[in-house]
């Protein structure tokens, strides 16, 4: 599906061989025409359908207590902390006269740096072992609980920043007219996504969400916050842990608008292109209807009202 070979793109891209751009030629290829918003009918949703707006919120507010969350490895970030914390303590023992640099290297990348090494050192007769591992003790005992705090501080922080506004290629969804739409008394609004240029910052900026049994594993990019020096940079690395979503909400077809802002500045309301057409619930009352129908012929916008069949669970739009 393109879907994983977007998620490869995003994953595999680097400063020196960057692949957004064919990450961002996937989305549009299979961007949808049409996208929709379910709203129950209220003043702000009628002041969102009176303005082009949309409501971005932090994935805390969400129903899902899963939203935009992802899991990280601490004793993987704890073994590239201390691989990083061995070289400097090579040059102050000099320990590339006692072992080989071949040696140290497959230290660093032992699955505990630190013992492997010291195993190599334990070969030679030296009074090193005992001060080097001293001295690595007294430095893992403080640097890098430290260090390590900050990394697993800085991701909740991350998810915090994120501002999330939720879309879905289908008008129709039983359960989501329930969910969202106040038990199908609301309404739903449909945006074209077609005629956008790929450089409208609503085109950007939305992306398909990604289904899966598992939290997205954060643990790569956490890395490279503490060894940044590989030539791996990648800024939309954090976007994966958000369009990722556990795969029993993947009815819903979701496309969402995402924004990241590290200044915490809060929710807000987001501009988003002019709807072209208002669904209104099957169980909207009378005057709901009016209301909106009268924002809706004072902008130029298509209004339809859903139906439940007769004979099937299904809804229909009617004119």
């Amino acid at each position: 599906m393109w879907e994983k070979d977007f998620v490869e793109c995003l994953e595999k891209s680097t400063a020196a061989h960057p692949l957004i751009d064919e990450a961002f030629d996937l989305k549009q290829e299979h961007m949808p025409e049409r996208i929709y918003k379910y709203f129950r009918d209220c003043d702000y949703s009628r002041y969102n359908l009176r303005t082009d707006t949309v409501w971005l919120s932090s994935p805390h507010a969400y129903n899902d207590p899963y939203d935009c969350a992802f899991t990280i490895s601490e004793e993987m970030i704890v073994e590239t902390a201390i691989g990083i914390l061995i070289e400097p303590r090579i040059e102050e023992y000099n320990l590339q006269d006692i072992i080989s640099r071949d040696a140290i290297e497959k230290s660093k990348r032992s699955e505990n740096p630190l013992r492997s090494l010291a195993e190599y050192i334990s070969m030679f007769k030296s009074p090193l072992p005992g001060k080097y591992l001293e001295g690595m003790v007294e430095l893992t005992s403080s640097v890098l609980p430290e260090l390590i705090n900050n990394i697993v501080s800085f991701m909740p922080r991350l998810q915090a920043a994120t501002k999330v506004c939720s879309f879905s290629a289908i008008c129709d969804s039983i359960i989501m007219w329930s969910h969202y739409a106040d038990y199908h008394k609301g309404f739903c609004v449909e945006y074209a996504i077609e005629p956008l240029m790929s450089g409208h910052a609503c085109w950007q900026n939305l992306y398909k969400v990604i289904y899966s049994p598992k939290l997205y594993d954060m643990t790569r990019w956490a890395k490279l916050l503490i060894e940044p020096d590989q030539g791996i940079s990648n800024s939309m690395y954090p976007l994966l842990a958000t369009i990722h979503k556990f795969d029993g909400w993947a009815y819903e077809e979701e496309w969402r608008l995402v924004l990241f802002d590290l200044k915490l500045t809060g929710d807000r309301n987001y501009h988003v292109p002019t709807p072209i057409r208002v669904y209104l619930g099957s169980r909207m009352n009378t005057s709901s209807k009016k209301a909106v129908r009268a924002i809706c012929e004072e902008r130029n916008i298509e209004v339809s009202e859903m139906h439940r069949a007769t004979n099937s669970f299904e809804l229909t739009a009617m004119r």
